[in-house]
């Protein structure tokens, strides 16, 4: 049978008509056996939504105030193109995109971005301690929150890259133009299915930032670029086209990652928050079980922005 004990909030599980608590003496309700799975999977729920909910509003703000390019997309928006006109448009469209898209970042201000985390942030400690504050007149605790940007890449150079990845679109189109949709995408699928990911901070399944040396990746296009282009009979017809699309993706990667935010102390310093509330509840009544779900539901599912 499971016992709470309403005087040290000691949780435990131990068959027959248990009158006392074994950790603290006090003398127990048997009152207190109504069935908590309810609420510990409310509580577990709330913590975890809570969580991904900040996550996903910075997600969602680093693509309104950040650049987020996600390349897998584009290059099946452009595999879905029935003509090489169309193709051409659009790959046109995204390369100039690459230049408007920098801009914007040159433009915007970390203070800018990083005030609006930090108002996310703030709203997140709000949920917390209002859950915490059910069960306890204790408050859990919270390191100082703090931000930091990084500048991966300088602009001059991959503005340097942009012009070189023109000059590799040039060839490209002669050869798509020559033989057709048939060779116009890169017959190495990496190329197609590199996935561009906004670096997350604290998240076990986070991807890691990988960075490229865009000196390197410069003197690579530039030597490929430098391979000419011999018509329709080009036995090399296949490694021009991958280099492109090797450029193509290189560029959209390093723009993405032009400056990365690092989040530090997002959670709270105490690791046995939702163990130690869990062992704080002091059920008295069916009903006190409910009431309780319907508050933490009614403050995890409040808005966070």
């Amino acid at each position: 049978m499971d016992y709470t004990c309403n005087n040290c909030f000691e949780s435990f599980t131990l068959g027959g008509d248990v009158k006392f608590c074994p950790y603290c003496g006090n003398r127990l309700n048997n009152d207190n056996t109504y069935d908590i799975d309810v609420l510990k999977y409310t509580l577990h729920h709330a913590f975890d939504e809570i969580s991904d909910d900040f996550y996903n509003a910075e997600f969602e703000i680093a693509k309104k105030y950040i650049v987020m390019n996600d390349y897998k997309e584009i290059y099946k928006e452009l595999q879905g193109c029935q003509n090489r006109k169309t193709l051409f448009k659009k790959l046109e469209k995204y390369i100039q995109k690459l230049y408007d898209d920098l801009d914007k970042f040159l433009k915007l201000s970390d203070e800018e971005f990083e005030k609006k985390l930090t108002d996310l942030h703030k709203s997140y400690v709000e949920k917390v301690v209002k859950i915490y504050a059910l069960f306890t007149d204790r408050k859990p605790t919270f390191e100082d929150f703090s931000i930091k940007f990084e500048q991966n890449y300088e602009p001059q150079k991959l503005k340097e890259y942009f012009d070189l990845l023109k000059i590799s679109y040039e060839k490209y189109k002669r050869c798509v133009n020559d033989t057709g949709l048939f060779t116009a995408f890169s017959t190495d699928q990496s190329y197609g299915k590199r996935s561009i990911f906004l670096v997350r901070i604290a998240k076990d399944d986070a991807p890691e930032f990988l960075k490229l040396d865009i000196d390197k990746e410069i003197e690579e296009i530039k030597k490929k670029n430098d391979i000419k282009y011999m018509g329709f009979l080009d036995e090399n017809t296949d490694e021009h086209i991958n280099a492109f699309w090797h450029a193509f993706s290189s560029a959209y990667n390093m723009l993405e990652f032009f400056r990365t935010p690092t989040i530090e102390n997002f959670m709270t310093n105490d690791n046995a928050l939702e163990s130690r509330l869990l062992n704080m509840i002091n059920i008295n009544s069916l009903e006190n079980v409910e009431h309780l779900v319907k508050q933490v539901e009614e403050i995890y599912s409040q808005s966070t922005v």
